[in-house]
C-alpha cells in the first residue's frame, strides 16, 4: 500500500476528508477508504513495508523511531490535516520523515470564531443573556449599559502567531484598537500590523477583551493569573466584580 489513512479515530477522518478529496487521493496517491491505526501496523508487519504516504489528522497514531524504522521503512511523508504536529512529530523527523500540517489553513476558521466571540463579547452578550435567559430583562439592560460597544474598543491579544495575526486582521476592519503581548513579535511586524506593544499588566488594565493565543506549555504555565483577570477593564466597569475586585 503506497498511501495510507493512519489515524487512532476514523470518524475523525471521515469528517476532515471528504468524498472528493479521498477520490483525489485515490487517483493520485492510491489510497483506499480503510483508516488503519497503530495496532494495525504492528500486528501486520509486512503489510507497510513499502507505504511511502501516510494521511491523517487529529488523533494521529504516536510511534516510535524504532517502530517507524521496522514498520515504515519506505515512508517519505506524512500529510497531517490538523495543527500543532507536537505530540507525535518527532520520531518521524528523526527517521527522515517530512511532516506537513494544515496548521495555517486551520488558523482561519479558529481565527474567524475569536473574532466573532470578541465582537459579541464588547457588546456585553456572555454576561447579559445568562440574565435574559432567566427572564431578568432588567438586569440584563443593566448589564447592557456598562459596555460600549466595538467602536474604538480596545482589545488585547496575547500571542501573535498565525492565529493571533489572523485575528488582529480581522478586529482592525471593525475599527478596533488591538494591544499584543507577544515578546517574539518584531517592532517592525507590529508596526505592519497596527498594533501596540505592551505588557501583560497594560493590556489586562487597558482592554475591554482579552483573547489568549499562547502555546499551552512549561513556558507559559502560570503567565496568567488571576490579578491580571482583576485589572481587566471589562469587570471593573461591573459594580459586582468591582466589588470583588476590591474585596480580594
Amino acid at each position: 500500500m503506497k498511501s495510507v489513512f493512519l489515524c487512532e479515530n476514523a470518524d475523525a477522518v471521515k469528517n476532515v476528508y471528504s468524498e472528493d478529496t479521498v477520490s483525489l487521493l485515490k487517483k493520485t496517491a492510491g489510497i483506499d477508504k480503510k483508516v488503519y491505526s497503530k495496532n494495525d501496523i504492528l500486528s501486520s508487519p509486512d503489510s507497510f513495508g513499502n507505504t511511502e504516504y501516510i494521511f491523517s489528522t487529529w488523533g494521529m497514531s504516536q510511534l516510535s523511531a524504532e517502530e517507524i524504522k521496522k514498520f515504515l521503512p519506505s515512508l517519505k511523508c506524512v500529510f497531517y490535516a490538523a495543527g500543532t504536529v507536537q505530540y507525535f512529530a518527532r520520531p518521524f523527523l528523526d527517521c527522515g520523515v517530512k511532516v506537513f500540517s494544515a496548521w495555517a489553513a486551520n488558523a482561519v476558521p479558529v481565527a474567524e470564531y475569536t473574532a466573532a466571540q470578541i465582537i459579541l463579547a464588547n457588546k456585553g452578550f456572555f454576561k447579559a443573556q445568562q440574565k435574559m435567559s432567566a427572564g431578568k430583562v432588567k438586569e440584563a439592560k443593566e448589564i447592557f449599559s456598562h459596555y460600549k460597544g466595538n467602536y474604538g474598543a480596545k482589545v488585547g491579544i496575547i500571542g501573535a502567531g498565525m492565529i493571533g495575526k489572523l485575528v488582529i486582521k480581522a478586529l482592525k476592519a471593525h475599527r478596533l484598537s488591538v494591544l499584543v503581548f507577544d515578546p517574539f513579535l518584531p517592532d517592525s511586524a507590529a508596526k505592519v500590523l497596527g498594533v501596540k506593544k505592551c505588557g501583560l499588566e497594560e493590556l489586562f488594565s487597558s482592554c475591554s477583551v482579552v483573547s489568549n493565543h499562547l502555546a499551552n506549555n512549561e513556558q507559559t504555565k502560570g503567565m496568567l493569573t488571576g490579578s491580571l483577570f482583576f485589572l481587566n477593564a471589562a469587570i471593573q466597569r461591573i459594580p459586582q466584580y468591582r466589588q470583588r475586585s476590591a474585596g480580594g
